[in-house]
């Protein structure tokens, strides 16, 4: 995933039973009910991870509701705009934790189970950097959905910006700060731009073919709308039982702190090994 020779990272393999520290890193504003459901998501993680999620935000709601969530917390006090300082602020924080990886969503993306165990088994395998090339798009308030392929023409074969974990050593050569500070929209290119001149070993996923699903909620607040994603038109109800539960249930309710997300999919089964 390179395009310059200038540094190259090596690999190694770890256990299959080895279950990587993660910082899940993400920022919000406005939108509560889609940060709730967020919250109420991400925990399906501590399966195949040990994480702790870092917040970004300025909202004090934001910031209370996120002491519901069962995972270990940490709340980055910050401004909005720009998103690219907004971002690189939450990442400098994580550092703190010593993480194997980073996983970078966005406060609207959820994931499910089986998902979260291809990216274990990818980081078992040593990969760097792993990302998804499709994912669902849901309108929350229309109830709406449709699928996106992935990128096409110049970007084709790009990863998306949600979704991505990248291996600690390839932040420590960007002393953790993979985005432009000024930017405001176009953080996927931005961070795609500055690990362009690394050769590391990477995984691109497509995600349907293999059950790997991202959920990316809609609402009236985005940088990108629903409308502005092409993608194929497709049913709800489809699209919740190929993620494995109903994707918009309990949403907009308020979290309890005994919250349990049930799975009504079938176990994710052992992977083929990743080429």
């Amino acid at each position: 995933m390179s395009s310059q020779n200038t540094s190259t990272i090596k690999s190694k393999h770890k256990s299959p039973t080895w279950k990587p520290k993660i910082a899940i890193i993400t920022c919000t504003h406005q939108r509560f009910s889609v940060f709730q459901h967020f919250l109420r998501h991400i925990d399906l993680c501590h399966y195949y991870f040990k994480p702790n999620l870092f917040v970004g935000g300025h909202e004090e709601g934001h910031r209370k509701e996120l002491e519901k969530c069962r995972l270990k917390t940490t709340w980055v006090q910050a401004e909005n705009k720009p998103l690219g300082k907004k971002f690189n602020t939450v990442l400098r924080a994580a550092k703190k934790c010593n993480p194997d990886y980073v996983f970078i969503t966005g406060d609207d993306d959820i994931y499910n189970d089986r998902f979260w165990k291809q990216y274990q088994e990818a980081a078992n395998q040593g990969f760097h950097f792993i990302g998804l090339l499709d994912a669902f798009l849901v309108d929350v308030e229309t109830a709406s959905a449709k699928y996106f392929p992935g990128y096409s023409r110049e970007r084709k074969g790009e990863t998306l910006g949600a979704g991505r974990m990248i291996h600690k050593h390839l932040l420590d050569i960007f002393d953790w700060e993979l985005w432009e500070n000024g930017i405001n929209s176009g953080l996927d290119a931005s961070m795609t731009k500055t690990l362009s001149h690394l050769n590391y070993m990477s995984l691109a996923i497509q995600g349907l073919s293999q059950n790997v699903i991202m959920v990316d909620l809609k609402s009236d607040v985005n940088i990108w709308s629903y409308n502005n994603w092409y993608g194929l038109t497709r049913n709800l109800e489809e699209v919740s039982n190929i993620f494995g539960q109903p994707i918009l249930k309990d949403y907009g309710k308020n979290i309890n702190t005994n919250y349990n997300i049930q799975q009504t999919c079938k176990p994710a089964q052992a992977i083929a090994p990743i080429k």
